[in-house]
């Protein structure tokens, strides 16, 4: 009887430690991925604004553009009418 209750305690303390085992795996690698996100993000911060400011650019280059062709379209139609 005591030779059972001492191996469940054996078999309960093994399982814990490896349960222990894999929390800390999986822990580290949670670790990891927020380390990856924190470069990533610290990364995007620094070259993300210096882009999206070209792209706002561009994209207010190209509305002019078409505000500009459509003033002309309007133009022609009033000359040829």
């Amino acid at each position: 009887m005591a030779l059972n209750a001492y191996q469940t305690e054996v078999t309960q303390i093994s399982r814990s430690l490896d349960l222990m085992n894999n929390f800390r795996k999986e822990f580290r690698m949670m670790h990891e991925d927020i380390r990856e996100r924190e470069e990533l993000s610290s990364t995007n911060t620094k070259v993300l604004p210096p882009l999206m400011n070209s792209i706002f650019d561009k994209l207010e280059e190209l509305v002019n553009q078409a505000e500009e062709k459509f003033r002309n379209k309007i133009f022609q139609v009033v000359r040829n009418s």
